[in-house]
C-alpha cells in the first residue's frame, strides 16, 4: 500500500514537472517571437508587424505584451474598424495584467482617439487615484479640461427662459483652472515632460496671458535649450506685449532649429501669394519631404522679393509682415493641430483661415442642439464664426473638440456667397494684414525727377515733411528724424539704401514763405543704372513716432539715339549761379514737392533735352511749347499735394475742382460742362542767348486768352537744359496739367512730358 502511494506521488510530480517544462518552453518560444516582432516594428509595414505578433499569440495566447503591441499598431492605422480592434486587444492585455499602469494609460489614450472624451478622462482619473504620482495621468486630465476650456470660452446661445443670450464663459473659466492645476501637477512630477509645457502654453496663449506664456516657455528652454516650440511660444508671448526686436530674434532662432520640412512649412506662402507670385517663387504649396525643400527654394531671391515688397517699414531691422506670417503659422500649428489624427495645424481648415486672415476681430461659437420635434430627430453641430472687416467664416464640428472644418462664408452686404468657402473666401478675398504702423503713417508729398547722366540716370528726389507731425524744438527750430531712402529693382532686390539720423533745421527763407512755412524740405540725389525701380522713402520723427512715407514704381530710362526729355522738375524758384548757365550745377533749384502754389507766386520749371540733331555746321535748333490745361479726374492723386493720413491716402479724397461762375470778368473763362477750358497765364522765359527771340510765337484762344507759347532754342550742344517761370496771377484755383513739348527742327522728332500742380488763393 505504501509503495502504491509512492508511485502515485511520483506520477503526479512528473506530470507537474512536464507541465512546467512545457510552459517554460512555450514562454521561451513566445519571448523569442516577441523580441523578433519588436525588432521589426517601425521598419516593416504595420500589417507585417501585426502578423508577427499573431505568431507570438499562437505560441502563447496569454502573452499580454503581444496584445498590447497589437493594440498600438491597430491604433496607428487610424480607421474606425482598426480602433475597435485596438480596443479589443487592449481589453485582453488588461484582463491578463490588470495592474499594468502603462496599459491603463494607453486605454485612456485610445478612448480619446475614439472620441470618447469623458470616458478617457475618467480612465486617467482612475489611474491617478491609484497612482497619485503618475504624471501622464495628470497630463491626460489636464488636456481634457484644456480642450473643454477652448470649447466653451466662445460659446453663446439663446436661452428662452431668460429671453436673452447665455454665455458659457463661467464654465470655460472653471475648466481653465482645472487644466492649469493638472498640467502644473504633471510638470511638478515630471519636469522634463515637454507636452505639459506646450499645453500650458496654448492655455496661456488663448487666455491672453502673454507674461505667463513667456515664463512657461523660458522654463522649458532651461530644460531643453533651443526647443523650437518653446521658442515659438516665447515669440508669440513677446509679440503680444510689443517687443519686435526680441520676437524677430526668437523666430530666427526657432527656424534655425527646424529641419528642412518644418522650415518649408514656416516659409510657405501658398495661402497668401497669388498664383503668379507662387510661379515666380518657384512652386506652389508646401514641400512634404526634406529633399523637396532645397535651400535654393527656401532662400530664393524671388521669395525674398515677395516678403520685401510687403514689409510695412524698412526703417526697422526686421520685416513685420514676414514676422506676422511666422506667428500665424506657429499659432496654427500650436493651437489647431490634431495629434490623434496626425494632422498639423497648418493643414486644418481653421489653420488655413488663420494663416491667411489672422486673428479674428470677433469670435462666436454656437452650442449644438437637437430638434426633438422632427422625425427623425435633427441634430445641429457646433458652429464657430470668425468675423473680420466685411466678411465672416464659419466652421462646424460634431464634438466641439477636434476636426473643425469649413461650413460657410459670408461677405457683408452680399449675403451668403457659397457653402464652400475654400473657394469663395480663399480665392476671392485677398490675404488680410493690418499694418501695425497704420495709425502713425501719413503720405509725404513728393517729387521724383530723373535726368540722363552719361550711362547712368541722376534721380533728384524731394519731399515735404509737415511740421505739425513733428516734435520740433521751439528754441532751436530743429527736429530729429530717422530718414530712410530705399531703392529696389523690379523684383524688389535691394539696389540702394541709406538711413540717416537727420536733424532738419527750418531755413530762414521758409519762415517768410506764405505756403511752405508749415513744411520742412528734404532732398536726396542718387545715380542709378537705367531700368524699372521701386522708390521708397520713410521719415520717422523720434519725438512723436509719426512716419511720413511714400512708395512709387518708376522706370528711369532714356534713349541713346532719339530725341527725349527729362522729367519736369517743379520748383519754388530757380536762381542762376552765373550768366548764361550751361549746366545743372549753374542753377540753384529749390524744388516744390507740394506742387502747390499761391496765385501771387510763380511756378518754376526745370528740364533737360537729350539727343538733339546737329546740322552740317554743328548747329542744333528745337522748339519748346508750353501749355496749361485741366487734367483728367483719374490723373489727380490727392497725396501729391498734401500730407494725408494713411487711410485717407488709400481712400478717394477728392481735390476741389473750382468752376468759375463770374462769366463777366474778362480775365477768367467760364468752364462749360464737358468743354475745354483755357486760362490766361504768362510764361516768363529766361534771358538766354540760345533763345531765338525772332521765332518766338504766341497762340491765342477765341477770347484772347493766352493758352500756349513756343520758344525756339539754338546752339551747338546735343544735350541742353531749359527752365522758365509761369505767372498765374489771373488763374482760378484748382489743379492743372503743364505739358512741355519738344520738337527737333532738324529731324521733326517730338518728345513730351506732363506734370500736375495746384493753385490756391
Amino acid at each position: 500500500m505504501k509503495s502504491r502511494k509512492l508511485c502515485l506521488s511520483a506520477f503526479v510530480f512528473l506530470w507537474f514537472l512536464g507541465e512546467t517544462v512545457e510552459a517554460d518552453l512555450t514562454k521561451e518560444k513566445a519571448d523569442s517571437l516577441f523580441q523578433a516582432a519588436m525588432g521589426q516594428v517601425g521598419r516593416a509595414p504595420v500589417k507585417e508587424s501585426l502578423k508577427a505578433f499573431e505568431h507570438v499569440l499562437k505560441a502563447d495566447w496569454n502573452y499580454a505584451p503581444a496584445h498590447y503591441e497589437m493594440a498600438k499598431l491597430y491604433t496607428s492605422l487610424n480607421t474606425v474598424v482598426d480602433r475597435q480592434r485596438a480596443r479589443d486587444a487592449l481589453d485582453k492585455a488588461l484582463k491578463l495584467d490588470p495592474e499594468n499602469v502603462t496599459y491603463q494609460l494607453t486605454m485612456g489614450d485610445l478612448l480619446w482617439v475614439q472620441g470618447l472624451w469623458l470616458e478617457a478622462r475618467e480612465q486617467y482619473e482612475k489611474v491617478l487615484k491609484a497612482h497619485p504620482d503618475n504624471a501622464m495621468a495628470a497630463y491626460g486630465i489636464g488636456y481634457y479640461f484644456l480642450k473643454d476650456f477652448l470649447k466653451y470660452q466662445e460659446i453663446t446661445h439663446y436661452d428662452p427662459d431668460v429671453e436673452g443670450i447665455f454665455e458659457w464663459k463661467w464654465f470655460a473659466e472653471e475648466d481653465r483652472k482645472k487644466a492649469v492645476f493638472y498640467l502644473e501637477r504633471c510638470m511638478e512630477m515630471n519636469p522634463s515632460f515637454r507636452d505639459a509645457y506646450y499645453q500650458l502654453g496654448v492655455l496661456y496663449l488663448e487666455s491672453k496671458q502673454p507674461a505667463t506664456l513667456v515664463r512657461i516657455a523660458e522654463q522649458l528652454l532651461k530644460q531643453y535649450p533651443g526647443d523650437k516650440d518653446a521658442l515659438l511660444f516665447c515669440a508669440l508671448g513677446y509679440q503680444t506685449t510689443g517687443n519686435p526686436e526680441k520676437v524677430y530674434a526668437l523666430y530666427a532662432e526657432a527656424i534655425k532649429q527646424m529641419d528642412s520640412e518644418e522650415r518649408a512649412m514656416m516659409e510657405s506662402v501658398d495661402l497668401i501669394a497669388t498664383k503668379e507670385e507662387q510661379k515666380q517663387i518657384g512652386r506652389a504649396g508646401v514641400p512634404r519631404q526634406e529633399e523637396d525643400a532645397p535651400k535654393s527654394w527656401l532662400d530664393s531671391p524671388e521669395r525674398d522679393g515677395f516678403w520685401r515688397r510687403q514689409d510695412p517699414l524698412f526703417l526697422t531691422e526686421f520685416n513685420e509682415r514676414r514676422m506676422e506670417h511666422y506667428s500665424r503659422v506657429a499659432y496654427a500649428n500650436l493651437c489647431f493641430s490634431q495629434p490623434s489624427r496626425g494632422v498639423p495645424g497648418w493643414r486644418t481648415d481653421m489653420g488655413k483661415a488663420y494663416i491667411k486672415f489672422g486673428r479674428a476681430i470677433h469670435k462666436n461659437a454656437q452650442w449644438p442642439n437637437a430638434d426633438a420635434m422632427r422625425s427623425p430627430m435633427r441634430v445641429y453641430p457646433h458652429l464657430e464664426t470668425w468675423s473680420y472687416e466685411g466678411f465672416q467664416v464659419t466652421f462646424l464640428n460634431w464634438d466641439g473638440l477636434d476636426g473643425w472644418r469649413f461650413a460657410s462664408a459670408r461677405v457683408f452686404g452680399l449675403g451668403s456667397l457659397s457653402t464652400d468657402p475654400s473657394l469663395s473666401v480663399f480665392q476671392s478675398k485677398p490675404p488680410r494684414y493690418v499694418d501695425p504702423y497704420r495709425d502713425k503713417k501719413y503720405s509725404l508729398p513728393h517729387q521724383i525727377a530723373a535726368f540722363q547722366e552719361g550711362d547712368s540716370v541722376r534721380v533728384e528726389l524731394s519731399y515735404a515733411i509737415p511740421k505739425d507731425r513733428l516734435k520740433m524744438s521751439e528754441s532751436k527750430g530743429v527736429v530729429e528724424l530717422k530718414d530712410g531712402f530705399f531703392l529696389f529693382d523690379e523684383d524688389w532686390k535691394e539696389v540702394y539704401q541709406k538711413t540717416i539720423a537727420a536733424i532738419l533745421k527750418e531755413p530762414e527763407s521758409a519762415r517768410e514763405d506764405s505756403l511752405r512755412k508749415d513744411y520742412l524740405l528734404a532732398q536726396r540725389e542718387v545715380y542709378v543704372r537705367p531700368g524699372p525701380y521701386h522708390v521708397v522713402v520713410e521719415a520717422m520723427d523720434k519725438g512723436t513716432g509719426s512716419i511720413g512715407t511714400f512708395r512709387e514704381a518708376r522706370t528711369f530710362s532714356f534713349s541713346d539715339s532719339i530725341l527725349s526729355i527729362s522729367d519736369l522738375l517743379l520748383a519754388s524758384r530757380i536762381e542762376t549761379q552765373k550768366p548764361s548757365p550751361e549746366d545743372r550745377k549753374d542753377l540753384k533749384v529749390v524744388p516744390n514737392p507740394l506742387r502747390t502754389f499761391l496765385r501771387s507766386e510763380a511756378v518754376s520749371v526745370y528740364f533737360e533735352v537729350y539727343n538733339l540733331t546737329q546740322d552740317a555746321s554743328g548747329r542744333m535748333e528745337y522748339d519748346v511749347s508750353y501749355r496749361i490745361g485741366r487734367p483728367e479726374k483719374k490723373e489727380v492723386d490727392p497725396a501729391l499735394f498734401a500730407a494725408l493720413d494713411l487711410p485717407e491716402a488709400h481712400g478717394r479724397v477728392e481735390i476741389e475742382r473750382v468752376v468759375q461762375e463770374e462769366q463777366d470778368k474778362p480775365e477768367r473763362v467760364w468752364e462749360r460742362s464737358g468743354g475745354p477750358v483755357e486760362y490766361r497765364v504768362r510764361y516768363v522765359l529766361p534771358d538766354r542767348n540760345r533763345i531765338s527771340d525772332q521765332v518766338e510765337r504766341i497762340e491765342r484762344g477765341a477770347k484772347g486768352t493766352e493758352i500756349a507759347v513756343t520758344a525756339r532754342y539754338a546752339g551747338e550742344r546735343k544735350d541742353d537744359l531749359a527752365y522758365l517761370q509761369i505767372d498765374m496771377t489771373w488763374m482760378p484755383k484748382g489743379v492743372y496739367k503743364l505739358t512741355v513739348r519738344i520738337k527737333d527742327m532738324q529731324t521733326g522728332q517730338v518728345a513730351e512730358r506732363n506734370e500736375l500742380f495746384r493753385v490756391i488763393e
